[in-house]
């Protein structure tokens, strides 16, 4: 957040002189709520679907952080960490010919891309095999 951005944070918030007691005027009930802040700093018109999909009781919470992570461009590669002001030799884990960058890591690497085939055929397999099984039910 911006010094501009500041003033328009906390105009919504008004101490009442006759409780002494902050109110926050984004909620009815008049107090700070997590989602009335998310609501507040969410800009109209922008979807967060992807939102449901990840944060799920199907998914683990430790693939959620990593999901989350990836999409917000957090995951602690090199990139990411020379971007903080550390000055490191950057070098892809799984090749080892490339920099460190999550475009790289999932997309660009021959290794990855070789994890990613292997995973898609896995898939694949699961749902003939579930087809199959299905199939064989009903007959």
């Amino acid at each position: 957040m911006s010094l501009q951005q500041m003033p328009r944070l906390f105009s919504h918030i008004m101490v009442r002189t006759d409780e002494n007691v902050p109110n926050w005027f984004l909620d009815e009930s008049s107090r700070f709520t997590l989602k009335s802040a998310r609501t507040f700093f969410l800009k109209p018109g922008v979807p967060c679907g992807w939102g449901k999909l990840i944060w799920s009781s199907d998914i683990p919470p430790s693939k959620t952080l990593v999901l989350w992570k990836f999409f917000h461009g957090r995951l602690p590669t090199d990139q990411h960490i020379q971007n903080k002001g550390l000055h490191i030799c950057s070098m892809c884990t799984l090749c080892e010919k490339h920099e460190e960058f999550i475009h790289h890591l999932f997309f660009e690497c021959p290794n990855a891309l070789y994890i990613w085939q292997i995973f898609l055929l896995l898939i694949s397999l699961i749902r003939m095999i579930f087809f199959i099984l299905l199939r064989v039910k009903l007959n």
